[in-house]
């Protein structure tokens, strides 16, 4: 606990942490890695904030900073140790006394300003960023600590004006960060999809080949491209990219899985098979390859291939949610009563494993046990676990597609019209895609 406590100490006051051998004894405040010379008062500002008394951290970090300028003010340092400790009411009076106290120091309002961005509050961020980079303007007491707010400050207002879709003030103060903090991959990432958002896509693309010439991306250039045209509805432009990453990571797994996934999900049958063939001869023993193979033989609507697939997952790995609920889905798309009580059974363990339905597998958990609990003539059962599903967030056309059929079964026609209507014009593919056609052709007659 008290490493673990130093750590995020270090983090609050932007300090690398010293090694764990070292244990608490060392806080680096210079590039060349030497002990910052307010280190034992820091050590004693950490020992008081674990035993309780924060009075006197407070004291000794405010020391700090009153004999080191380079260290935030000695509430901003104790806001983020509490916020960083889970202590989010002493992280928001700390930060309160230091407006009072502090109110030139520009880390007060940018920290507000994070506070207020994280809290939906985004107009009043918008006024305590603006705030925070005009002080660090004339800040002079450390160059380092300098250009990290305002860095900060850049990043603050650029994800602020990208989310109002003042793209080029967003773009602006990406620059801006950029030419601060030159290989940020974030700023990155970002500057690029702002050229996009601005529909200048050659030079989105060429942001992006830039960030990877010195920071090699997990993901490819083309890749990224794709989903974003796909995210405008621009499938040809989309796919176009997707053969290029085919081509260009035709050696990289994580590339062939990538796009098979996309192409799974906007009807692109062929480009999914070739893509898993194509990952399989490069590691067949991935378990995200095997996964993506039972997923293939699933649209190919061979469910018991895909039911070897993913028993062969499930076997190497209990625990995997893709593995678990990849086998439920196969083994009730056979109609076989006996699969569909071993599918229900493996259904119960991925809800139990799985209960918030904030997250996306937690939703598709609880769709995968309704679909199961339909199968095995349990619709009112089903028909309560869809309905927490489907109003929990958002879900798949094969989740709208499950939720039809079981809303159809207990009568509630016109709310099976409805999702089956949502699944059938989404440009998402789903295995039941006949199936879906043909209910939607039933309840509209």
């Amino acid at each position: 606990m008290k490493n673990l406590l130093f750590v995020l100490f270090c983090v609050a006051i932007s300090v690398p942490p010293c090694s764990a051998q070292e244990g608490a004894s060392a806080i680096s405040g210079s590039t060349q890695g030497n002990e910052h010379a307010a280190q034992p008062l820091l050590d004693k500002a950490v020992e008081a904030f674990k035993s309780g008394d924060g009075q006197t951290a407070i004291q000794l970090l405010a020391s700090a900073h009153a004999q080191h300028q380079d260290l935030p003010p000695g509430e901003v340092m104790f806001a983020r140790l509490a916020f960083a400790a889970g202590k989010s009411n002493d992280g928001h009076n700390a930060l309160q006394r230091a407006a009072a106290s502090d109110g030139q120091d520009p880390e007060v309002w940018s920290m507000l300003g994070e506070l207020s961005l994280s809290e939906g509050r985004v107009a009043e961020a918008e006024v305590l960023f603006q705030r925070s980079l005009e002080l660090v303007q004339t800040y002079s007491a450390d160059q380092n600590r300098k250009k990290r707010l305002k860095a900060k400050a850049h990043a603050g207002l650029a994800t602020i004006y990208q989310r109002w879709e003042r793209l080029e003030s967003a773009k602006t103060h990406l620059r801006d960060w950029i030419e601060i903090d030159e290989r940020n991959e974030v700023a990155w990432n970002q500057l690029a999809t702002v050229y996009f958002q601005l529909e200048k896509y050659d030079i989105a693309k060429q942001t992006l080949v830039n960030l990877n010439t010195f920071a090699k991306q997990p993901t490819l250039p083309d890749t990224k491209m794709g989903r974003m045209y796909q995210a405008i509805g621009k499938h040809e432009l989309a796919k176009r990219s997707m053969e290029s990453a085919i081509e260009v990571g035709a050696e990289d797994l994580q590339t062939q899985i990538e796009v098979a996934l996309w192409a799974m999900t906007s009807g692109e049958q062929d480009m999914m098979k070739q893509c898993v063939e194509t990952a399989k001869a490069l590691n067949a023993d991935s378990p995200a390859v095997k996964a993506m193979d039972g997923t293939v033989e699933r649209f190919e609507g061979d469910f018991e291939s895909a039911e070897a697939v993913f028993g062969d997952l499930h076997r190497d790995n209990p625990g995997s949610f893709d593995a678990v609920n990849g086998l439920a889905l196969s083994l009730l798309s056979q109609n076989d009563e006996k699969k569909a009580t071993l599918a229900l059974r493996h259904a119960e363990m991925l809800v139990k494993t799985n209960t918030d339905l904030k997250t996306q597998k937690g939703r598709a958990a609880a769709a995968t046990y309704a679909w199961a609990l339909m199968k095995n003539g349990k619709s009112k059962e089903a028909n309560a676990v869809i309905r927490q599903a489907v109003q929990a967030g958002e879900f798949s056309p094969e989740v709208g597609y499950f939720a039809a059929v079981i809303f159809e079964s207990v009568g509630e026609l016109q709310l099976a019209k409805q999702f089956i209507q949502a699944a059938m014009n989404s440009s998402v593919a789903f295995p039941q895609k006949e199936e879906g056609q043909a209910l939607l052709e039933r309840l509209t007659d």
